[in-house]
């Protein structure tokens, strides 16, 4: 995973736009339907596991659009999970990695590469990862953010 001061250095990936409550505040909500969408019984793994993703995608933007950024042109999901760690800090280190790791894993079952398929464990543990980044996002949010008055 590229870092974020790497990626704005090298690459035109993102570029300034002053944040939007009333966006960011559409991003939460999506980002907390996938979540429930993805419990929908009989779901195959991998369709749960493209959805958890969706929202792990969703709570990422919002972070980039709090800090008055957005993504642009090809790379932007790499883009959003380098830029965990660098706005939530040291906490969103190991997160934003293991998000990395589903980008990746999300890519194959997406664009079809043969691949193994996606397990239940994987879901469990990428739902997890969702959960986590939602409780840091809104943390940071109250302590660095109020004046959005997000909940």
């Amino acid at each position: 995973m590229k870092s974020w001061k790497k990626l704005l250095e090298l690459e035109r990936v993102v570029e300034l736009e002053p944040p939007n409550t009333a966006e960011i505040t559409q991003r939460i909500r999506l980002a907390r339907l996938a979540v429930e969408e993805s419990k929908t019984p009989g779901l195959r793994p991998g369709r749960s596991y493209q959805i958890l993703y969706e929202a792990a995608y969703r709570w990422s933007e919002v972070v980039i659009r709090v800090e008055g950024w957005r993504t642009k042109g090809e790379g932007h999901h790499e883009t959003l999970f380098s830029a965990l760690p660098h706005f939530l800090g040291r906490n969103a280190v190991s997160v934003a990695r293991f998000l990395d790791r589903c980008r990746r894993r999300r890519n194959v079952v997406v664009y079809g590469i043969e691949y193994p398929p996606v397990t239940d464990n994987q879901v469990s543990e990428l739902a997890n990862a969702v959960n986590e980044l939602d409780s840091i996002i809104m943390s940071w949010l109250k302590s660095e953010h109020p004046e959005l008055n997000l909940s």
